[in-house]
């Protein structure tokens, strides 16, 4: 019988992958040929996982990095214990436009005032919200173009990956945050 919190027996033999840009953990189950056989994603959100391991209680550990790309403060090992077969949801944030910057990377490279691998928000806010001879809309369309097509060479040689994904909504949300950062 296994311990109380762990890994449920849906998910034995799962592969677990986790990704350290997008922050989730997932479970796929496969047949000996390797087709698929079922899939499952993580409620749970995680700071740049770094590595996962089942423990011998039968929890998972996942050791987060943390926030920034060098000088982390903020890296933690996790115990992942499961009720009835399913983490417990964890939101990044209880501000729902944070919510939506950590759901979409954004906050893989960027701090809010501090420099990551990627200026910091504030700075940003900064540099877009003095723009000479720019309206708010001219400058809202190119902070959504440089969003969604990404680029390099304005804050540095590290590229900015494309989000070609995100909807308007999410993106005017985003720009909107960023330019009230002081």
């Amino acid at each position: 019988k296994a311990s109380k919190g762990a890994l449920p027996a849906h998910l034995d033999r799962a592969l677990v992958i986790y990704d350290w840009m997008r922050g989730f953990l997932k479970f796929v189950k496969m047949n000996k040929d390797g087709k698929i056989l079922s899939y499952h994603k993580s409620s749970l959100s995680f700071v740049h996982p770094i590595a996962v391991k089942q423990g011998a209680d039968g929890a998972l550990y996942v050791l987060e990095y943390g926030k920034k790309w060098t000088g982390n403060k903020d890296g933690r090992l996790l115990k992942l214990t499961f009720d009835e077969g399913a983490p417990s949801v964890v939101a990044p944030s209880a501000d729902p436009v944070l919510a939506v910057m950590y759901a979409n990377q954004c906050m893989a490279c960027h701090l809010l005032k501090q420099k990551s691998v990627g200026p910091a928000y504030s700075d940003v806010a900064a540099k877009y919200r003095s723009l000479a001879g720019q309206t708010q809309t001219q400058i809202k369309a190119a902070l959504r173009k440089k969003i969604k097509n990404g680029g390099t060479g304005v804050w540095g040689q590290i590229p900015m990956p494309p989000q070609p994904h995100l909807g308007d909504r999410d993106l005017d949300l985003i720009i909107d945050y960023i330019l009230k950062i002081e």
